[in-house]
């Protein structure tokens, strides 16, 4: 068995969104999202979905530098438009605000347009724990997946992930 160390893998990750236009503060954003799922054994949000997330920079589908736009701010809830930016990269931009609204508003919300794949789910729930709050993230999506025995896609995964602090 090959052992990578993390520090290699974070090498590699920050070194792929560099490659594809990422500037220096989300390409490392990608790269420990990235990092994060494979610890976590979810090697599917991780280090097997690299070749999609190239294909989807190459077409166009998603980008690295795009501006992230906040279109209605209020007290415990924003919309903002990702502008089709890497998911990754826009969901934590997202989970930021949500958890800096919520420190003064008590609870908050943040609604995400055109945020691309932002892979782990619990990637970005846990952003809230890191501060001692309770993250739900969830997404939906266009069509993707086949039902069992189809081949017309007609689902899409629709993840949602909770977590919430305990006392240890």
């Amino acid at each position: 068995m090959t052992v990578v160390r993390v520090q290699q893998l974070t090498s590699v990750y920050t070194g792929i969104a560099a490659s594809l236009g990422g500037p220096p503060e989300e390409a490392e954003v990608f790269a420990r999202c990235m990092l994060r799922a494979d610890l976590r054994g979810m090697y599917t949000q991780g280090a097997a979905i690299i070749p999609y997330t190239v294909w989807m920079v190459e077409q166009g589908l998603m980008r690295f530098g795009v501006p992230f736009k906040i279109l209605n701010d209020e007290p415990g809830l924003a919309l903002v438009d990702g502008g089709y930016g890497v998911g990754s990269v826009v969901a934590t931009r997202a989970m930021d605000l949500a958890i800096r609204k919520a420190r003064q508003a008590g609870v908050a919300g943040v609604w995400v347009r055109h945020g691309g794949d932002f892979m782990m789910t619990a990637n970005h729930s846990m952003q809230a724990l890191e501060h001692d709050q309770v993250g739900i993230v969830m997404r939906n999506e266009n069509p993707r997946v086949a039902p069992w025995g189809g081949r017309e896609q007609f689902f899409f995964t629709n993840p949602i992930n909770m977590i919430m602090p305990t006392k240890a």
